[in-house]
């Protein structure tokens, strides 16, 4: 839920928070994804004609990185009839042909092989038939087998996407398997996803206290090395002043002997003058 603007995720704002393993990990790997990606990147895209704005977006964000775009038949009808992108056709691969509609025909399977077949790096979202019923589920099971047997970085995601690699006991072959739903999407898209960002303010206010407790810190031990200082010089002028008192001390000790010395002096030369008159 993180694309909805929900109150569990604006609380964030008040409350201590922090982003689940599973999130983190997702954001992590779907960034990786998003940013750079290894070529030939192989873009799949199928499902239901609903959520069209954002697969729209998620066209709109890969149809520069992409090396070719594979288009399921509800997904293909709905972007021929918008008309969005037709500068970028070459890379936009159409279904040829269906299975009474409902599912994806040799022809389309053949192309949409060749070109997984090259690829590095493969997203895939939307199965690309009416998978409830088995007859119909052949496409989206033979693509899921070309993708996992091309060896390449592979990232499904989707809820119907994910249920049918599950029952088709194919999940676990895939690189990563995004639990995002249009969340996934969205984030691919490039769009901000408002329990990211709520997460992202919650980071810059902790960073910020960081910096704040960093700075307090370093006034603290500035404090502390003034102290240490200050008291040092105390000491020294306490020593100095010590050893002043001392040497005062010595001076004074020296002159009462010398006065000492003097009237001793003094008192045997008036003892002997008195001697000589008597």
């Amino acid at each position: 839920v993180c694309h909805r603007q929900h109150a569990s995720l604006m609380v964030a704002k008040f409350l201590p928070n922090g982003a689940g393993l599973l999130l983190e990990k997702e954001v992590k790997i779907l960034s990786q994804f998003r940013g750079n990606p290894e070529k030939p990147l192989i873009v799949i895209l199928g499902g239901r004609s609903r959520g069209l704005k954002t697969k729209l977006a998620l066209l709109k964000k890969f149809l520069k990185k992409a090396n070719y775009i594979l288009l399921g038949n509800l997904v293909a009808e709905d972007i021929e009839v918008s008309n969005r992108f037709p500068r970028f056709s070459k890379k936009m691969v159409f279904s040829p042909d269906s299975v009474d509609g409902f599912d994806i025909g040799p022809q389309t399977l053949r192309i949409f092989r060749e070109k997984i077949r090259q690829a590095k790096t493969i997203f895939w979202s939307g199965p690309l038939g009416k998978i409830e019923e088995k007859k119909y589920s052949h496409g989206s099971r033979a693509i899921a087998r070309a993708i996992i047997k091309s060896g390449a970085f592979s990232v499904a995601g989707g809820g119907e996407t994910i249920y049918f690699l599950k029952q088709a006991r194919l999940r676990n072959k895939f690189s990563y398997i995004s639990t995002g739903g249009d969340a996934l999407l969205v984030f691919l898209s490039g769009e901000k996803l408002p329990g990211l960002e709520m997460l992202k303010w919650f980071m810059e206010e902790i960073k910020n206290l960081n910096k704040l407790a960093k700075r307090i810190l370093k006034a603290n031990k500035e404090k502390e090395r003034i102290i240490i200082k200050t008291k040092k010089v105390k000491d020294e002028v306490a020593e100095k002043a010590k050893e002043q008192r001392e040497e005062n001390i010595k001076l004074l000790d020296q002159e009462e002997k010398t006065i000492y010395q003097i009237l001793m002096k003094e008192g045997s030369m008036f003892q002997a003058d008195i001697v000589d008159k008597s």
